[in-house]
């Protein structure tokens, strides 16, 4: 089956690449069927315990159709991808998040599957191979023709009880729609055999969804509690704020200290896409989330908000965009950065990283890499890629690369979505990797100077009702295997 690939690489771009950076090339790659539609999901992941390293990435095939995972050598050259037909039946699947397992056994992803009228959340464990393992559907026991469960964000656990819960649980993020005009978020704890140990949703409203989570640090208070992120609202059809919730790790209940459930905003659109906890003093502990406003004017800027351990207690908040031409602005995913990065960059330890999609001049989207003060939130360095002539590309996930013994700065990896028809080819839609070096080039950066202001919408606290909300499934998994070409585009 035939394949285009962008590549943008030491070969074609040797003068623009940072000599400090060479064990962290630079290059952009598309991946995906030249007749299908192909999109990049959340979690890139820099593969450490496979052997062969390099990266994998999560996304969908065929406007959903299939899930896609396609994982790379360190050069970004294919070395499997796996599409999924998750029910084996060949209605929309998608593929949201993975996680590489800290066994080395491989990988486990989350999403969401048709079954019949319905929607259910799936997970599906394959080897480093790409082969699949193990697969199930999770599915409300309320479903109506109306359900829809969606998985959209998953991480494997490092702490546990001991008796309940253990470290290599995984822990999924998400939402379930019913009735047509009501939506509840849900967290889900599975044991390593996709066992459930406990399943909640969180309701306030009508409308609240979970788009990711992180787990607090262990050997610290808190350790192993879990906080997600997302937004909420009156109904599908108006503006909903930005949605934070901290919970015990063990039970997904609210039980005292920093847990709690706030959210943030104004009349307009906001929402939370994204959250890590602070490791680097001064701020250990503290919570940084990024998503998107449109609270100040018409225009979507990316929105942060960092917080004490609790999401209820505010830290700071910005607003990060309209510069030059740039009209629309929003985050995806957030990392802090924990790895030197080239000094001309300006970015120093303890930084926070964001990636999402800025559309300049009304008539192109480029994905991009944002660097913002880790107390301030203020702008630091930002840079712009894709096609920068009228394409749209967007950054969906992102990752620092590291795991080198030589103290030299490393790069980034990007994952996300362009349809920018590189080659001409009449392709009209691919999965999209980017390999920075430290010091976020390509060879074809574009540089952004984005402006920020602070905001100071004080959170609401919220007293979310609970319930179970799952059952599970074993499933059978129709697992296809592409033979790809790769051509290198000028």
């Amino acid at each position: 089956m035939f394949k285009k690939t962008l590549i943008l690489s030491l070969g074609l771009f040797a003068g623009l690449v940072c000599s400090s950076s060479l064990l962290a090339q630079p290059w952009e790659r598309a991946y995906g069927n030249v007749a299908t539609k192909d999109e990049g999901h959340r979690r890139v992941t820099p593969v450490v315990r496979c052997p062969g390293r390099g990266y994998i990435a999560i996304g969908s095939r065929n406007s959903a159709s299939e899930v896609y995972l396609v994982r790379t050598d360190n050069a970004g050259a294919n070395i499997w991808e796996r599409y999924f037909d998750v029910g084996a039946d060949g209605q929309a699947d998608e593929g949201f998040s993975l996680v590489e397992l800290r066994d080395g056994s491989g990988f486990v992803t989350t999403g969401t599957s048709t079954r019949g009228l319905q929607k259910t959340v799936h997970v599906m464990k394959v080897d480093c191979d790409g082969n699949l393992r193990q697969s199930f559907f999770y599915f409300p026991p309320f479903s109506t023709v109306a359900t829809r469960a969606i998985g959209h964000d998953i991480r494997e656990a490092a702490v546990g009880n001991g008796v309940t819960t253990n470290p290599g649980d995984l822990l999924i993020a998400g939402w379930i729609e019913f009735g047509g005009s009501q939506a509840d978020a849900f967290l889900m704890r599975l044991d390593a055999g996709f066992n459930i140990i406990w399943n909640l949703r969180y309701d306030v409203g009508a409308v609240e969804r979970f788009y990711g989570l992180t787990e607090a640090r262990p050997n610290v208070v808190g350790g192993g509690d879990i906080i997600a992120v997302g937004d909420l609202s009156d109904s599908f059809t108006l503006p909903a704020q930005a949605l934070a919730m901290r919970v015990d790790g063990n039970t997904g209940l609210i039980t005292g200290g920093d847990h709690c459930m706030a959210h943030y905003g104004d009349a307009g659109e906001e929402n939370f896409q994204s959250v890590v906890e602070m490791r680097i003093q001064p701020q250990t502990g503290a919570l940084t989330m990024a998503g998107l406003s449109t609270s100040p004017g018409q225009l979507q800027d990316v929105y942060m908000v960092q917080t004490k351990g609790s999401p209820c207690s505010v830290l700071a908040q910005t607003t990060i965009g309209n510069d030059n031409g740039v009209y629309n602005e929003y985050a995806t995913d957030l990392i802090e950065v924990l790895i030197q990065t080239d000094p001309s960059l300006g970015v120093p330890v303890g930084s926070l990283a964001l990636t999402g999609g800025a559309e300049a001049n009304q008539t192109r989207q480029d994905a991009f890499l944002l660097f913002a003060d880790q107390t301030l939130l203020s702008p630091l360095a930002a840079r712009r890629y894709g096609d920068h002539r009228g394409g749209v590309d967007f950054g969906t996930s992102l990752q620092q690369i590291q795991g080198s013994l030589i103290p030299v700065p490393r790069g980034f990896i990007v994952a996300g979505t362009t349809f920018t028809d590189w080659d001409g080819s009449a392709d009209p839609q691919d999965l999209y990797l980017i390999q920075p070096n430290a010091a976020a080039s390509t060879g074809c950066e574009e540089r952004w100077h984005p402006k920020h202001e602070d905001w100071l919408w004080e959170p609401k606290r919220l007293d979310p009702h609970t319930f179970k909300v799952f059952e599970g499934e074993e499933v059978h998994t129709r697992e296809y295997r592409d033979d790809t070409v790769v051509r290198v585009c000028n």
